[in-house]
């Protein structure tokens, strides 16, 4: 990950930390109450609005969740539909990997080389 993505991913963490807290203060709800709430400690809980460091994905959704937004977050994450053509090509089956081929890595294995 460059600089750049690091810095647009605290930016990111920082905004949805500041709206979270925003809607907690909105709707009336104490910090303590809101992490008791969510099963979350009230450490983790500042962690997430105050980006001072990773508070973990479990603890973020079930803040958002006690928010009444987990079905928001779930869906900025569109379920991806298998064209018609891969499932042909993969006789019906699902895809359980990814699998590249990697022409450096062929040759330093022996593979050949053009």
């Amino acid at each position: 990950m460059g600089y750049r993505d690091r810095d647009k991913i605290l930016k990111a963490r920082a905004e949805i930390g500041r709206r979270i807290e925003s809607l907690r203060i909105i709707r009336d709800i104490k910090q303590v109450d809101l992490s008791s709430n969510s099963d979350v400690a009230p450490k983790t809980y500042r962690r997430i609005t105050k980006v001072t460091g990773d508070a973990g994905l479990d603890g973020f959704l079930a803040i958002v969740n006690e928010l009444g937004l987990l079905d928001a977050v779930v869906a900025a994450f569109p379920e991806e539909q298998i064209s018609p053509m891969q499932v042909l090509k993969n006789q019906g089956r699902p895809r359980k990997r990814v699998v590249t081929s990697n022409p450096e890595k062929d040759a330093d294995e022996g593979g050949v080389e053009w």
